[in-house]
């Protein structure tokens, strides 16, 4: 793999979990491609090969064995990060995307379908889990500015429902932004219809990745919502920026 390193992220220390899922692969390679400095949270085998892999293709990159459910481990994600290269500039979670919300205290896994667990104490527990990520990343910074992507299944709609569980996870980004622009730290939702990503729908997610960090500071971009028909031949991707 030829690296692109003529691109605003080339050199970027960028920290990846749930990098063995589906999607986590695509972001990982197609980072790589543009040159970022990785560091990336998983588990066994599949961390093992997809480093070697990306290390084959030119890439640098650090695998961290950690559980993105387990705060001590993504503190350990966070802080080996910081310990070889220095600082982290963007930190994308995938951990709402490819697995259940967990209650990161105490490890209960929250079932994904609504017609077990109602709306508001759903809606706690995912509060909880996404302040949890957002924490250790703020204790990693050390002061410096960064950017935080979530990528999440959410619906297209405006309308963030407390009732609407799809809605759960652009409420409680928005919810939560404000505090960590006061801590320095841009985010940006990355938004997706598909429960389930296909391969060619989790390269979509990877170029909406990619296209995000790619962009000046000076722009800023809450949020991507991508279609189910998403692809990344024809990416189109409607933003909500500001400058």
């Amino acid at each position: 793999m030829k690296m692109n390193m003529l691109n605003e992220t080339a050199n970027k220390v960028i920290a990846i979990s749930e990098a063995c899922s589906v999607v986590g692969q695509e972001v990982a390679r197609q980072l790589a491609y543009d040159g970022a400095l990785l560091v990336l949270a998983g588990q066994g085998d599949e961390l093992k090969e997809l480093v070697a892999e990306l290390v084959w293709d030119g890439a640098t990159v650090l695998g961290v064995v950690a559980d993105s459910a387990d705060r001590l481990q993504l503190d350990r994600l966070m802080l080996t990060a910081v310990s070889v290269h220095g600082h982290i500039d963007t930190f994308v979670d995938l951990s709402f995307y490819t697995r259940p919300v967990v209650d990161r205290a105490q490890h209960v896994a929250i079932p994904t379908s609504t017609a077990s667990i109602p709306g508001p104490p759903r809606q706690a527990y995912m509060a909880k889990a996404m302040h949890e990520v957002a924490a250790a990343y703020v204790r990693a910074r050390h002061g410096r500015e960064g950017h935080m992507i979530s990528v999440a299944p959410c619906g297209p709609s405006k309308a963030c429902l407390e009732t609407d569980d799809r809605q759960g996870p652009r409420f409680q980004h928005r919810y939560q932004a404000e505090w960590l622009a006061s801590e320095g730290i841009r985010t940006t939702l990355i938004g997706t219809a598909v429960e389930t990503p296909t391969s060619s729908h989790a390269a979509a997610v990877a170029r909406a990745v990619a296209f995000v960090i790619a962009q000046s500071p000076a722009m800023h971009i809450d949020e991507i919502q991508l279609s189910p028909g998403s692809s990344p031949a024809a990416l189109q991707v409607p933003v909500l920026a500001r400058h």
